[in-house]
């Protein structure tokens, strides 16, 4: 069945919204008194041209937002098309192409501000690279695991054909550990106590001699240690609920703790690629009523303290083929 992805529908109204707001305020400010100077418009043509720029502008960032400015995927049994507008601009042939991704990730000063999504087509005529701007985060994961199932990359060790022979009997097991990480949070927390502690103390030996830099002492610098003291105690707390003990897959079910999720029964099983760099690894199990289960697996680093599951590319590898008999279940979560 031919499915058909593409940017969001609200992302391409706030598209529309704001060019023609945008464009508006140019006709406005700048281009309509320029125009004004040089064709000395009557009284009553003025508001009927400024009407009619304003409408060229709109109706040209409506075609743009929603039909020929945005690119739409179109997957077939057999063909997958590029399609701009009503026309194809890129058609591949689904048996000899092979299918990619690729996503960076943006930030101003530390903050992450977006992505640019890349679908990768490589076949024996070369590779082509299509930036998909305006696609989400989850429609791109989803084309992606579409083009190129999770399981293509996942080559069966004999651990997995060893459980797949031997059905529901064997079970592989994954610990994450974490410790490391959450001794240093325990170092900085003592450390940030330790230093309020200080502080007041220095603040009450300089009440007499010094108040004014007593009360700025006393008051400013123990704040900003206590809000210190809060992101890191809210980080730790995080990091201990979202940070699993025990994750077992089995030919059936993926087992986190306590949890027990049967692949027949969950809707899908989203991890990080192993190969993104300097990005947390995190394991998303939706049930099918809805319910989303996230859970931390570390960082993608060299750092032994960030990395809490160095075997995390066999964990994925074997996901994705313990739960190969459906397709489509376990795909890279493409963030």
């Amino acid at each position: 069945m031919p499915r058909t992805f593409g940017p969001s529908i609200a992302g391409r109204i706030g598209v529309f919204v704001v060019g023609s707001l945008v464009s508006a305020a140019l006709i406005i400010w700048l281009v309509f008194p320029l125009l004004d100077d040089l064709v000395r418009l009557r009284g009553d043509a003025r508001p009927l041209t400024a009407i009619a720029l304003i409408t060229v502008t709109t109706a040209f960032f409506a075609a743009q937002a929603f039909w020929f400015g945005y690119l739409r995927v179109l997957v077939t049994d057999d063909l997958v098309e590029v399609r701009r507008g009503g026309k194809a601009v890129h058609t591949w042939p689904r048996a000899s192409t092979t299918f990619g991704s690729y996503v960076v990730r943006q930030s101003t000063n530390g903050i992450p501000s977006g992505s640019t999504r890349t679908l990768i087509a490589a076949n024996e005529g070369g590779e082509t690279r299509i930036p998909l701007g305006g696609y989400s985060a989850a429609t791109f994961s989803a084309l992606i695991a579409l083009l190129r199932p999770i399981e293509s990359d996942a080559a069966p060790t004999d651990a997995d054909e060893a459980r797949v022979a031997a059905g529901s009997s064997v079970s592989t097991q994954f610990r994450p550990d974490s410790s490391k990480l959450r001794k240093r949070g325990a170092i900085l927390l003592w450390v940030l106590v330790a230093a309020v502690v200080v502080t007041a103390l220095v603040a009450f030996a300089l009440i007499e001699s010094d108040p004014i830099t007593a009360i700025v002492v006393g008051s400013a610098v123990p704040l900003i240690l206590i809000v210190g003291l809060v992101v890191v105690g809210i980080s730790q707390s995080r990091i201990n609920r979202r940070v699993p003990n025990l994750i077992t897959v089995g030919s059936t079910a993926i087992i986190v703790d306590e949890h027990t999720f049967p692949y027949d029964s969950v809707r899908s099983i989203r991890l990080t690629p192993p190969t993104y760099t300097n990005s947390a690894r995190r394991l998303e199990i939706v049930e099918e009523s809805g319910r989303r289960h996230r859970y931390l697996l570390g960082m993608n680093s060299s750092s032994p303290v960030a990395d809490f599951l160095p075997t995390y590319p066999d964990l994925v590898r074997t996901v994705a083929s313990a739960a190969s008999r459906r397709p489509g279940l376990v795909a890279y979560d493409l963030a």
